[in-house]
């Protein structure tokens, strides 16, 4: 049972990763679904899950990301994005999922901050995705695919740990 939610709770970030990509937005809808998800996973996890100490992680990291948004330095569904994920994740795990969201955002700050941007783009064009190539070339960075990245390693790293 805890491989279906996090099975769920996975799909449900590639699905907020796509968006962020396709159109720089992510659904609040997605995170509704992940934060009435919460709950399952609290009773189906293969060990006792803090809830109290993740609830406040997940307080404290949106008034922060609030913050972030207020200045311009994270975007409102990234910040919401983050703050779930770090609430499934808990206490226990937020320092490696902010490593792993830490390290994908920078390798895709390498990506938008070079040359590669532009050879990507020039591939996604001759593919026939204009929109993608369009967004590639933007001045914004979809870093909600980094915090999708960093809540599948978690769910990943859970699967392993405890194998059903």
């Amino acid at each position: 049972m805890p491989i279906m939610v996090l099975v769920a709770f996975s799909t449900v970030l590639l699905m907020a990763a796509v968006t962020d990509v396709l159109r720089f937005r992510i659904p609040n809808t997605l995170i509704m679904v992940l934060l009435i998800m919460y709950p399952a996973w609290v009773l189906v996890s293969p060990v006792d899950q803090p809830w109290l100490m993740s609830l406040a992680v997940f307080t404290l990291t949106l008034l922060l990301a609030l913050v972030a948004f207020r200045f311009g330095v994270l975007g409102a569904g990234d910040g919401k994005l983050l703050a779930t994920v770090l609430l499934w994740a808990g206490p226990h795990h937020a320092t490696e999922v902010l490593l792993v969201a830490a390290v994908t955002g920078g390798v895709l700050a390498l990506i938008y901050g070079t040359n590669a941007r532009f050879a990507l783009a020039n591939t996604l064009e001759r593919i026939g995705t204009p929109k993608l190539r369009d967004n590639l070339l933007a001045e914004r960075l979809p870093y909600g695919v980094a915090i999708a990245v960093g809540g599948i390693a978690f769910a990943v790293g859970v699967i392993r740990l405890y194998p059903a």
